[in-house]
């Protein structure tokens, strides 16, 4: 678990286990101690994103390092694979197929569009 998990893990358990007691006791506390609980909640959200996301992370990281790879293995002119006779393919590229076709029915395709999209504007932006 990386560190940021960790510490989203720490302040999702602990918001909600200082704001319960502090909000349903009615003690004469400082008012900016009820602020824990919805603290505390709006960080277990926080930790469940980003517990979803970890695989489609390290997917995408692993996807990033094997082009990465193949863009130091190979010449930026492109005289490299024209010597060989091989043409760049997304699988030598380290791409995989569409989503979309990996996966049958509507919703396959409705789903995989917006991450395309981010990972499109995330790319230029990296540039």
């Amino acid at each position: 678990m990386k560190a940021s998990r960790r510490w989203l893990l720490v302040l999702a358990v602990g918001g909600p286990a200082v704001g319960i007691p502090v909000t349903f006791n009615h003690a004469k506390v400082a008012p900016l101690w009820t602020l824990a609980l919805p603290l505390g909640v709006v960080f277990v959200g926080l930790y469940l994103v980003a517990f979803s996301l970890q695989k489609e992370v390290a997917q995408f990281d692993a996807e990033q390092r094997s082009k990465m790879e193949w863009a130091r293995g190979h010449d930026s002119s492109g005289s490299d694979a024209a010597t060989r006779g091989t043409e760049a393919s997304p699988k030598a590229l380290g791409g995989t197929a569409p989503r979309s076709s990996q996966r049958s029915g509507a919703s396959a395709s409705c789903c995989s569009r917006p991450l395309s999209i981010w990972r499109r504007l995330f790319q230029r932006s990296a540039r």
